[in-house]
């Protein structure tokens, strides 16, 4: 295994109160079909309080031999602080960003090298597979939020903003590569701001393509990522929406060359798809309990883009730790 001279990449995983899942993820890691190939480390970010990941990691290394694990802290618990103590931490050209409730599948790395190797772009984002805890509560709407996956070749270059955004990605950190140089040497990071509500890493898709970075879909590159039974709940799923039509609304004002004029765009736009709503309701009394669902989760997003300027912080507010089980 190479792992003399300067470090190819490093895996990021953020921690919160999940050491159980965050083992699974780092050992899925171990896994990767060529990782003898490269210059490698496994960074792990604790961002719990009580610094709960800590003995867990130790444990890992010690039953693996693994001499490339690190483990830092960052305080206070806020998603953004995580993602740019492992930034500022990262020792690799790539930053290969992997949540801690995902699992990379043992084709990963040889799918992302290429591109990695070819040098045309910045980051690199692969497809997410939801493994649900309780497939019988999986429902089309849940399916929307925690499955990723875009009808596009490999390689292809995709667009976070504008005319020209790609409306089948969905932008994310997770399971995404950066190229450290490029996105993150000038000094740009995570904006706090979206610490407790999430939307850091849409934010800072839209920043760096502003700078002119380029961002390429790998389709092969799959990642598995376990759904908890709890975040299939009706409440969930509507919570989950509005705070991503507030995220979808502060992101695109935030990033517009006229946050006033785009500001008043949203509102315009949200306040006619919200009475056009009401009246899709009130004329669909007889749907059936799914359809009626579903409607209010959209509700849910267009009254998000209405009051983007105090985020909820829907993340902070789950509870800590998941199952372990994958369901």
């Amino acid at each position: 295994m190479i792992q003399d001279g300067p470090i190819d990449i490093t895996f990021l995983i953020c921690t919160f109160h999940r050491e159980d899942l965050l083992v699974e993820a780092m050992r899925s890691m171990l896994l990767l079909e060529g990782l003898g190939e490269i210059r490698h480390e496994i960074l792990v970010v604790d961002n719990s309080d009580e610094e709960s990941a800590r003995s867990a990691v130790a444990e890992f290394v010690a039953a693996t031999s693994a001499t490339h694990v690190r483990y830092v802290v960052a305080h206070p618990p806020n998603i953004a602080v995580a993602r740019n103590a492992g930034v500022d931490n990262a020792k690799g050209r790539f930053i290969a960003m992997i949540d801690d409730d995902m699992t990379v599948r043992p084709g990963w790395l040889q799918a992302m090298l290429p591109l990695l190797r070819e040098g045309g772009f910045d980051i690199l984002c692969g497809p997410v597979e939801a493994i649900f805890e309780n497939p019988a509560l999986a429902t089309n709407e849940s399916r929307k939020f925690f499955h990723r996956e875009a009808p596009l070749a490999k390689g292809t270059e995709v667009r976070v903003m504008g005319p020209r955004r790609t409306r089948s990605f969905v932008p994310a950190t997770s399971n995404s590569v950066f190229r450290k140089e490029t996105c993150f040497a000038d000094g740009t990071r995570f904006d706090l701001r979206y610490g407790k509500s999430g939307g850091e890493d849409v934010d800072l898709f839209c920043r760096l393509e502003r700078k002119g970075r380029r961002i390429a879909w790998v389709s092969d590159a799959w990642t598995s990522e376990l759904v908890p039974a709890r975040r299939c709940s009706a409440d969930y799923l509507e919570r989950r929406s509005f705070s991503g039509g507030q995220i979808f609304a502060a992101t695109l004002v935030r990033n517009s060359r006229f946050p006033l004029l785009v500001a008043a765009k949203v509102g315009i736009v949200a306040a006619l798809q919200l009475l056009a709503s009401h009246a899709r309701a009130l004329l669909g009394r007889s749907r059936s309990a799914i359809d009626r669902q579903a409607l209010a989760t959209r509700r849910a997003a267009i009254r998000g883009k209405l009051s983007w300027r105090q985020m909820i912080p829907i993340y902070a507010s789950e509870k800590p730790g998941v199952p372990s089980g994958k369901g």
